[in-house]
């Protein structure tokens, strides 16, 4: 009798908690998991780059009578730069006559970071380590000020060409790259933003009449001058050094696009818009993220898990034929 009575207290419902638990027990722990991360996580530090190895503007074969198009790059230590710089060298490839300046946040050049883009023609790349920066810095705009102070210092040699702000984070559209070469001061053109959105210049027959946008500014402060992002516009490295234009690192942010071409003397009205339409679009916003894995079980202890759940199906099986028997008599 003691025996039935402890038969009893198995239901089916017990029976379906434990096969459902047992069940969800082995799936967590038997396949492995994986997280979408954010990019911005530390990485190991590589070697840095020897002295000897010259990535200065010096040693490029630059022809004064030729127009460049001078790509600056900001960049920075984090899992995804490496495939980010590579994207956008793939795409610099495409052009000819482009001048790359890649700026490492950094206390010195990374051989890896070299490694992947040496083979570039036309590459400048250095460092400028940016310590003990506050919160509220924007992020990029010293090594920008840097490449704006290299490339005036060599006036002689780009002072027909063309400068773009370019980050590394973002899709570049190299059918388009060329039309910037047409700046004759200030030009202006689309961005594409990942929620299909798309942020730029509005013209009719070819002139600035205002901006398609879907942030003018922030609340309770000045509207937005400029409603540009950093990878819509392009200015010639004339205008650049005539004005003395830099990016203000302390400015408030999100204004430091606007406060910059604020800087270079041109009004809205004056701006030349080198795309027409929303399906004409220079670059992408994109931002890579990395897949972690954050636990693998092995192999032996998943057939632990599974014996163990077959275990656990085939004893309440037994347990409720044997309720059920019980009951008939």
């Amino acid at each position: 009798m003691a025996s039935l009575h402890f038969l009893k207290r198995h239901d089916p419902f017990r029976f379906y908690v434990a096969f459902l638990a047992s069940f969800l027990v082995f799936s967590y722990f038997a396949v492995t998991t994986w997280r979408v991360s954010d990019s911005e996580d530390q990485v190991e530090e590589d070697r840095c780059l020897p002295e000897t190895i010259r990535t200065g503007m010096d040693r490029l074969d630059i022809d004064p009578l030729q127009q460049y198009l001078i790509f600056v790059t900001p960049t920075y230590r984090r899992l995804t730069q490496l495939p980010d710089i590579i994207r956008v060298k793939q795409a610099l490839l495409l052009i000819p006559r482009v001048v790359w300046i890649v700026i490492e946040d950094s206390d010195c050049r990374h051989s890896d970071v070299y490694e992947y883009i040496k083979d570039y023609p036309l590459l400048v790349y250095t460092n400028q380590q940016l310590a003990n920066v506050p919160s509220g810095y924007n992020k990029g705009a010293e090594q920008r000020n840097l490449a704006i102070r290299t490339v005036t210092s060599k006036l002689n040699l780009f002072h027909n060409s063309v400068v773009y702000f370019g980050d590394d984070d973002n899709t570049y559209n190299a059918a388009l790259l060329p039309r910037l070469l047409r700046t004759k001061k200030l030009s202006v053109f689309n961005v594409g933003l990942i929620n299909e959105a798309v942020e730029g210049p509005l013209s009719e027959n070819g002139k600035f009449v205002g901006w398609q946008t879907l942030y003018r500014g922030r609340w309770f402060q000045r509207e937005r001058k400029f409603c540009i992002d950093m990878a819509g516009f392009a200015v010639t490295a004339d205008h650049l050094a005539n004005t003395g234009a830099i990016f203000n690192p302390r400015g408030t942010r999100g204004y430091l696009e606007t406060d910059f071409l604020d800087m270079l003397g041109v009004e809205p009205r004056d701006l030349e818009v080198l795309t027409s339409s929303d399906r004409e679009i220079v670059a992408w916003h994109t931002k890579t993220s990395y897949m972690h894995v954050s636990f693998t079980m092995s192999k032996h202890f998943s057939m632990l898990v599974l014996v163990g759940v077959i275990f656990a199906l085939v004893y309440f099986l037994v347990i409720g034929s044997i309720k059920a028997h019980a009951a008939l008599h």
